[in-house]
């Protein structure tokens, strides 16, 4: 059983492929597999992807029949994976060389079904990289164990990228994906962590996020996008009346911000036919927690205006 496994969702980077896979095959811990998952690339990276099993056998390839996108990918990888932890990867991202023997020595150490971690971005500027911190924080206590179970109350600024922790396979494997849609971490991982009783955040930062044009984080935001953000409000909805979740839960409050944040953009949109898209099972949500959200909006505003004034 290899103690990690690393899953890497491809599609259309023969670009930056190559940089992914070199921090994989050359990291310090050896006893890893590599799961990449080709959803119906059109370029060489399935071409690159073979080149590199021929030299490295960790390296295994499964190929879509049909383009399914990131999160299908995922789930894919996830149920092939043979590993003790669960790392994903993005194909145009890369890792620390040591990070997988720290990672792991460190989850070992302290039994732990999550661990999480920092990232920082990178670009190229004149053909010289320039590393900058990532925007994405995980604003979580450091270095003690939690339990996000219960109605626990935490910072709403998380990383909702599931490339910055590192899962136990037995913890993870009972929740997947949405299929088909951008946007499909965001409920994912904010679900996981409500479900994990052990969650440890270090201050390590072993992962380094690629800023290029064309990344499903950078594509121009356009009405068709919609459904999407609509969607992971609806699941994230549906999970919290579902599994009774109450108004003390981190999970809640980031609900609130997210109704806020969709509702900003369904209305750069004033053009779009308010039948179309699922706008208005949006709404009917949206219409539940008006008071609350308007309540949420304030209070934040409120404390960052305190912060700042400590500051």
């Amino acid at each position: 059983m290899p103690k990690i496994s690393i899953i890497i969702p491809v599609y259309n980077v023969e670009e930056y492929l190559p940089d992914c896979l070199e921090s994989c095959i050359n990291q310090t811990m050896q006893d890893i597999e590599i799961i990449c998952v080709d959803d119906c690339s059109t370029d060489n990276s399935r071409i690159i992807l073979e080149e590199y099993r021929n030299k490295d056998n960790r390296i295994k390839i499964i190929n879509h029949t049909k383009n399914l996108r990131q999160g299908a990918a995922r789930n894919t990888g996830m149920r092939m994976a043979f590993g003790e932890y669960i790392w994903f990867i993005d194909s145009d991202d890369y890792i620390d060389f040591d990070a997988c023997q720290i990672l792991y020595d460190e989850a070992e150490k302290y039994d732990i079904d999550i661990l999480s971690f920092q990232a920082l971005n990178f670009y190229y500027e004149n053909n010289h990289k320039k590393i900058v911190p990532s925007d994405l924080i995980v604003d979580l206590p450091k270095n003690c164990i939690l339990d996000l179970s219960g109605n626990i109350k935490i910072n709403c600024n998380i990383n909702v990228s599931p490339c910055c922790y590192i899962a136990k396979k037995e913890f993870i494997e009972n929740f997947s994906f949405a299929e088909g849609c951008f946007h499909e971490d965001i409920d994912f991982t904010l679900i996981v962590f409500s479900q994990c009783k052990r969650f440890r955040c270090i201050a390590y930062t072993p992962y380094y996020y690629r800023q290029r044009k064309g990344s499903t984080t950078r594509t121009t935001i356009t009405a068709k996008r919609i459904p999407d953000h609509i969607g992971y409000c609806l699941r994230l909805y549906n999970y919290i009346k579902t599994d009774r979740i109450t108004s003390n839960n981190f999970i809640y409050e980031k609900l609130l911000v997210y109704l806020q944040e969709v509702n900003n953009f369904i209305k750069t949109y004033n053009s779009v036919d308010r039948n179309k898209y699922g706008i208005k099972d949006f709404y009917k949500i949206y219409n539940k927690f008006r008071f609350k959200i308007v309540l949420n909006y304030w209070k934040s505003m409120f404390y960052n205006c305190l912060f700042l004034y400590k500051k």
